[in-house]
């Protein structure tokens, strides 16, 4: 039995700030466990979040000062959050922040100098995730798949309710996962012309109308036709989703419960296609929390949704790059063909080994 200790970093497109999990695992005859040790979410205040929302329009030194400013805070929260940790820390997996995502023209982007994160923290840091799997003719994108598999198999499926819905599952013998549609990307925005930072419990979506036009279109929407391994990132949101949602002249809140409806119907037809008859479907990430759309999904399905403890909510996808980090550092596969289209298994990630800068 080997143990191995390591932080997970998960900067998602929520934009809600940057989650931390110090995680232990430990492989035993073949099969993997993990315990969260201490977790712990680092919000970003508002003119940062700003600031990420349109770094994708801003200049390049603007880019580079974003991607060195983003590697000092995650420094910092690992320098916070161990200091009542003193454990031997084999990595640090960081997401990062995405910035750029276009699989199809060949390049993917986080933000979060892991070089920077490695001197300020002395620790081994494991990023850039998946810029080798776009190399090697892949989306880049889902990641946690490996972690759905390995740490969390006694489910049938696991749906991340993020920024961007994804499901990951295992069919004839084969993990198969994608992007589903844009979540909490849509509602944290128009929660925030609603003067909110969230849509709490679905409150504001629960008290807006159906506007059946704006449905039509959105379900028109050709990714949602497209075969798997497929992706989204922010270019889709800013480029199709909210060019539709604007054509129409409605109100946030009315915006709010069409996205939930829209969104419940397109996630739970994925589900559908499993052709299980009673999965078992593991939820997590803010969108849980989400009571209104959470109801919809389920409205719609045989078997209820598990939503898990509030820890696994929040931290599963920090918990599962501390992993890939580990699988990583031990040479060992972290990302597989079968989910995001890449020419081969491969183990992903650029390492940047501590060095002690007072020697």
């Amino acid at each position: 039995m080997k143990q191995y200790y390591a932080v997970g970093l998960m900067s998602g497109t929520s934009l809600d700030g940057c989650d931390a999990a110090l995680c232990k695992f430990t492989h035993n005859d073949q099969e993997w466990s993990f315990e969260i040790i201490d977790a712990k979410t680092y919000n970003y205040d508002n003119h940062l979040q700003r600031q990420l929302h349109i770094l994708n329009r801003g200049s390049a030194e603007e880019f580079a000062a974003a991607d060195a400013f983003m590697a000092h805070f995650f420094a910092d929260c690992v320098n916070d959050f161990l200091k009542e940790n003193k454990l031997p820390i084999l990595c640090i997996g960081s997401h990062g922040h995405t910035v750029f995502h276009k699989p199809q023209l060949g390049y993917t982007t986080q933000i979060g100098n892991g070089a920077i994160i490695a001197a300020g923290t002395q620790q081994n840091v494991v990023c850039d995730f998946r810029s080798m799997d776009v190399a090697l003719g892949g989306q880049g994108a889902p990641l946690v798949p490996v972690g759905d598999a390995l740490l969390f198999g006694d489910n049938d499926a696991c749906l991340n309710l993020g920024g961007i819905a994804n499901i990951s599952y295992q069919q004839d013998n084969t993990r198969l996962a994608y992007d589903i549609c844009h979540v909490n990307m849509v509602f944290n925005y128009f929660a925030r012309k609603l003067g909110k930072q969230y849509d709490s419990e679905g409150l504001l979506a629960r008290n807006g109308a159906l506007n059946q036009s704006l449905l039509a279109e959105l379900e028109q929407w050709n990714f949602y036709s497209m075969p798997s391994p497929k992706s989204l990132g922010k270019e889709t949101f800013d480029s199709h989703i909210l060019p539709m949602i604007e054509k129409y002249d409605i109100n946030a809140n009315d915006v709010l419960h069409t996205w939930a409806i829209h969104a419940s119907q397109i996630i739970s037809n994925e589900i559908l296609k499993m052709k299980q008859e009673s999965p078992k479907i593991l939820v997590t990430g803010g969108g849980a929390y989400n009571t209104f759309f959470i109801e919809k999904i389920n409205q719609m399905l045989t078997q209820k949704l598990i939503i898990p403890s509030k820890e696994i909510i929040e931290y599963k996808e920090a918990l599962v790059f501390a992993f890939l980090g580990v699988l990583r550092m031990l040479g060992k596969v972290n990302v597989w063909h079968s989910v995001t289209g890449s020419a081969k298994n491969h183990s992903a990630g650029a390492v940047y080994r501590a060095t002690n800068i007072n020697q």
